[in-house]
């Protein structure tokens, strides 16, 4: 059989012309799309690498973010609790000492009341137990007084006048020149007899220079005395002005004895209490 040549070397042609043909129009495109496929997915791969390492690096910063947090949040709650507990001890202290403080100003005054009450009650009696021993004084000088001892009375009266400070008996001096007649007033326990009146009358004249008469009435409270009074001034002597002096005197003396006696407890117990 003979070859034909021409046409294997068309045939031969041909097929490499498709080759050609096939790798320009065909082949070449294709592994162009691989390729631009493949750096795609590529691109794709090491986008999503990235992003998982993104991740995984936000994982991360959220977790120590988180474990901060509940660091912080535990810190800080031991504090507020810490603070709330140191309040609470300081608001019950507070409290406590202003209670005691309330306490000791109500044991403060009911100690000063009840001192008081004792006091009131220690004065009433006293008083009234003086009051009483005076007035039975006075009951018995005034039932044993008699006309001797009235004369004596009239007799020291007088003499006191004589004797007079220059103060009261200028003062006296003065009233008795602007009195008119009848207001000399002189009043004594008992009536006076007329030779009394009449030595009585004449001292006042010596004394006090004047010539006006005096009025003479008797006042059974002076308990052996004698009263002088004008315009207002008066001069006295008796029994019972001492007794009037004597029953202020005390009733001082038993006051002032009383609150001493009634403080010094108080002081103690001030004293304990400072101690304390």
């Amino acid at each position: 059989m003979l070859i034909d040549w021409f046409t294997v070397a068309a045939q031969i042609i041909n097929f490499l012309i498709l080759v050609w043909l096939m790798k320009a129009f065909l082949y070449k495109p294709i592994l162009k799309a691989i390729d631009s496929r493949e750096k795609l997915v590529a691109d794709d791969l090491k986008n999503a690498a990235s992003s998982q390492e993104q991740a995984k690096k936000t994982q991360t910063e959220f977790d120590e973010k988180t474990k901060t947090f509940e660091a912080q949040k535990d810190a800080l709650l031991q504090k507020a609790t810490e603070a709330a507990k140191s309040e609470g001890q300081r608001l019950a202290a507070l409290a406590e000492q202003e209670a005691k403080l309330e306490a000791k100003k109500e044991q403060t005054k009911l100690a000063t009341d009840l001192a008081k009450e004792q006091r009131d009650f220690c004065q009433a009696v006293a008083l009234k137990t003086q009051q009483q021993v005076f007035a039975i004084t006075r009951k018995l000088l005034t039932e044993l007084t008699t006309s001797n001892l009235e004369a004596e009375a009239i007799d020291v009266f007088s003499r006191r006048l004589l004797a007079l400070a220059d103060g009261p008996k200028n003062d006296l001096t003065m009233a008795m020149q602007k009195a008119s007649a009848g207001e000399i007033l002189v009043q004594s326990a008992f009536d006076l007899p007329q030779k009394q009146q009449a030595d009585l009358q004449k001292t006042i004249e010596t004394t006090f220079k004047t010539n006006l008469p005096l009025s003479f009435t008797t006042a059974p409270e002076l308990v052996s005395g004698i009263k002088l009074t004008v315009n207002g001034q008066s001069l006295e002597w008796s029994i019972n002005g001492y007794l009037t002096a004597l029953e202020d005197s005390l009733e001082k003396t038993a006051t002032d004895s009383l609150e001493n006696t009634i403080k010094k407890p108080s002081s103690h117990d001030d004293d304990k209490e400072t101690q304390k």
